[in-house]
C-alpha cells in the first residue's frame, strides 16, 4: 500500500500595510518604547538609544539605519527592505517581511516567528535557538551556520538554498518544506526527521540514509 503523502507546508500570510503611509516620525515616541507605527519611510535614520523594545507596526521601511542599540526589536504587519539589522535581537515576528537585509548574527533566540518571509537575506551565524517558526520562507540568500537548536518549525520552507552548518540539535520539524533546498551540507541527516524532500534529493541521499539505518552498502560486482 503506498504512503500517504504528506501535507504541503502551509505558506505564510502578507503583511496587513495600509495603503496610505506617514513620512514622518512622532516627535513624542516614548524614549523606552518607541513605537513606529504605520509609517513609510527610505532612508531615514531611526536612532534609540535609550530604548527597550523597539516596535515597528503597519508599515514600510526601505534602506533605513534602524539602530536599536541592546533593545529588542518587536514587528507586526511590517516589511524592511534593504535594511543592515545584523546582530540585533528580535522578540516576536507577526506578517513581517524581509527583503534582501542583512541578519548576520541576529538573535531571534526564544522569539515566535509567525508569518514570516526571508527573501535573499544574509543570516549568517543568526541564532534561533528554542525559538518557534511558524509559516515562515526562507528563499535565497544564505544561512550559514544559523542556530536551530531545540527550536520547533511548523510549516517552514527552505527554497535557493544551501543548509551549511545548520544546528538542528533537538530541533522538531513539522512540514518542513526542503524539496528546493541544498541538503548536500547537512551531516546528520536524522535531524531532517519530519521534513519534506523531493524523490530526486531522495536518491542523491540514499547511500546516506542507508547508513543511518544501519545498512551497508557495497558496489555490485560487474
Amino acid at each position: 500500500m503506498p504512503e500517504p503523502t504528506p501535507p504541503a507546508a502551509s505558506l505564510p500570510a502578507a503583511p496587513r500595510i495600509p495603503a496610505s503611509l506617514r513620512d514622518a516620525v512622532d516627535e513624542d515616541l516614548d524614549p523606552q518604547f518607541p513605537d513606529l507605527d504605520g509609517l513609510g519611510l527610505e532612508g531615514a535614520e531611526l536612532t534609540f538609544p535609550e530604548a527597550r523594545t523597539v516596535t515597528v507596526l503597519r508599515g514600510l521601511l526601505r534602506s533605513c539605519v534602524l539602530d536599536t542599540g541592546d533593545a529588542a526589536i518587536d514587528a507586526q504587519d511590517a516589511q524592511l527592505v534593504d535594511i543592515d539589522l545584523s546582530g540585533r535581537r528580535f522578540e516576536g515576528l507577526t506578517r513581517v517581511s524581509f527583503v534582501r537585509c542583512r541578519l548576520t548574527g541576529a538573535d531571534f533566540g526564544d522569539a515566535r516567528l509567525r508569518d514570516v518571509h526571508f527573501a535573499d537575506c544574509a543570516m549568517g551565524l543568526a541564532a534561533m535557538r528554542s525559538a518557534t517558526l511558524e509559516r515562515v520562507v526562507v528563499t535565497g540568500g544564505q544561512v550559514d551556520e544559523l542556530d536551530l537548536s531545540a527550536a520547533r518549525l511548523a510549516d517552514v520552507t527552505f527554497a535557493d538554498v544551501a543548509l551549511t552548518g545548520v544546528a538542528l540539535d533537538g530541533t522538531k520539524l513539522e512540514r518542513v518544506d526542503l524539496t528546493d533546498a541544498d541538503l548536500s551540507p547537512v551531516s546528520d541527516l536524522r535531524a531532517l526527521r519530519g521534513s519534506i524532500i523531493s524523490p530526486t534529493q531522495a536518491v542523491a541521499l540514499a547511500a546516506r540514509l542507508a547508513r543511518v539505518a544501519g545498512m551497508h552498502v557495497v558496489p555490485t560486482a560487474g
